[in-house]
């Protein structure tokens, strides 16, 4: 086979090996099922936005006590007091606080007397709240605490009719309740709150 006719037919031959390599490879996968191509961005993923839990409620309880020993030789003996306490929901429903009970005034009695007369009382308070429309509440006092003077006394028996003592209230409407009993000795007991309660956080 003469020189020239040789060239050409590896040239031919050349050009049909690369044709066919470029075919191959434009129909051939080169990152196949299994194998992550290293420059493929990550697929974003959507983020689904979670609700907040709600916020527990918190109200403010102000209230004016008056509340007297009527003593069956005659006379009696009266105190007046400022109730301040905030009261916390919790989870499952319930209610919890503190109350600061401070006289208003001096106090005193009919007679005169030796005992000396409480200036400030604590107060734990529970309670639950009721999903009525409105909504109210009821609230439990306990027995009080942390008098001051130590060793004082409040004449008008407030700290005696406190424990246990309970009611219903809506918030942001004042409220009157009144409660008493015998004392005992032909005497009686007996206390007029006057409450309000609003609230203060997680209303809407």
């Amino acid at each position: 086979m003469r020189r020239p006719v040789k060239i050409v037919v590896w040239v031919v031959a050349f050009v049909a090996a690369a044709a066919a390599g470029a075919y191959v490879a434009a129909h051939t996968d080169p990152f196949p099922p299994g194998v992550a191509d290293p420059g493929e961005r990550p697929t974003p993923t959507a983020t689904v936005p979670t609700s907040p839990p709600p916020q527990l409620r918190r109200w403010q309880l102000a209230a004016r006590v008056e509340s007297q020993h009527v003593l069956h030789v005659g006379g009696a003996c009266r105190s007046d007091w400022d109730v301040q306490a905030l009261v916390r929901e919790r989870s499952d429903g319930s209610v919890a606080g503190s109350a600061l009970a401070t006289l208003h005034g001096e106090g005193g009695c009919d007679f005169p007397t030796a005992a000396v007369q409480t200036q400030t009382l604590t107060v734990a308070i529970s309670g639950r709240v009721r999903p009525t429309d409105p909504l109210s509440m009821r609230l439990l006092f306990e027995a009080p605490g942390n008098a001051d003077p130590v060793g004082s006394t409040d004449l008008g028996a407030f700290d005696v009719l406190v424990p246990g003592f309970s009611f219903a209230i809506v918030p942001t409407s004042a409220s009157r309740v009144a409660t008493g009993r015998p004392d005992g000795n032909e005497g009686r007991f007996a206390m007029v709150w006057h409450a309000r309660i609003s609230c203060v956080a997680g209303c809407r």
